[in-house]
């Protein structure tokens, strides 16, 4: 019949060993763990997960007493867990519950891969969302801190009293973003928001050691400034600065300090005018794709 013949042929050893040759040496892959972050230390034996990570662990995962999961304190710390028991919201009210975890064996510590960037943005002129989705692509794309700088040209974030704006509003909610986009990316060390900073003091502060790539369209070509690192013998470059103006550029008077600066290089990142955060992510992805090859 045709059922026998297709279990025939499905069992036939000879046309086993007729796959294309990709396929013979493929590996099962490990199943990746659902990944929940907390606040708390990982060293405690119990853990407990509350409100919406308990709600989208036992709603949208299904996650039941036995299962598996990781749990991640956005330092760099991964411990494995299992369910030991899923309750209702502490008090009879509210959404979400609590699940209460056993940490299996110590965390394992995973390091930060690649140069710890620094991108410093003059976000002043970011209105409405463009801001909130430069920290998470910014946060997807690896970034290891995001700063706001005031520059010459650039808006004074929120005017009187912009430091405590910075701080209570717009900071805070960032930092908020940087933790939902590290959960999407399963990054194991959180984006860190730094307040605002004027261009003067961030120059002043940098290393002499470190590496500092300022977008403008007078530089050379971004994989061509990497190159020229890996060139003249820069070694193995741990953090640097990337650096992106205002929609007005930055002044005469910073690109004087920049070309006083040993540390800093201009990079071109094309012909065409960019928005802000535009070049941002541009700067930011250029930057990591050349560290394997360049530094």
């Amino acid at each position: 019949s045709h059922a026998a013949a297709t279990t025939a042929r499905a069992s036939d050893p000879h046309q086993q060993r007729r796959q294309h040759p990709s396929q013979q040496h493929q590996q099962p892959q490990q199943q990746q763990l659902p990944r929940f972050y907390v606040e708390t230390s990982l060293a405690s034996n119990l853990v407990h997960l509350e409100g919406k990570e308990a709600t989208h662990a036992t709603k949208v995962l299904r996650l039941r007493e036995s299962s598996e999961l990781e749990l991640c304190d956005g330092k760099g710390n991964v411990s494995r867990c299992t369910i030991l028991s899923v309750g209702g919201a502490r008090g009879g009210r509210g959404r979400g519950g609590r699940v209460t975890l056993s940490v299996l064996g110590e965390s394992r510590r995973v390091d930060f891969e690649g140069v710890k960037w620094n991108l410093c943005v003059a976000s002043g002129s970011l209105k409405g969302s463009r801001g909130d989705w430069l920290v998470e692509k910014a946060t997807e794309l690896g970034a290891w801190s995001f700063q706001p700088i005031l520059t010459d040209h650039s808006s004074k974030m929120g005017g009187h009293g912009a430091a405590a704006e910075a701080t209570s509003g717009r900071e805070e909610r960032w930092k908020r973003l940087a933790v939902a986009a590290s959960k999407q990316s399963l990054r194991p060390h959180f984006l860190r928001i730094k307040p605002a900073v004027t261009l003067d003091d961030l120059l002043s502060s940098a290393s002499a050691g470190s590496v500092v790539l300022a977008a403008h369209q007078t530089g050379p070509p971004l994989l061509s400034v990497g190159r020229g690192l890996s060139d003249n013998g820069a070694g193995v470059i741990r953090e640097g600065t990337l650096l992106v103006g205002p929609e007005g550029d930055f002044s005469a008077r910073e690109l004087d300090l920049f070309e006083a600066a040993a540390n800093v290089r201009l990079v071109g990142l094309g012909d065409l005018r960019l928005r802000v955060e535009t070049a941002a992510v541009a700067l930011l992805a250029g930057a990591r794709l050349m560290e394997s090859d360049s530094i």
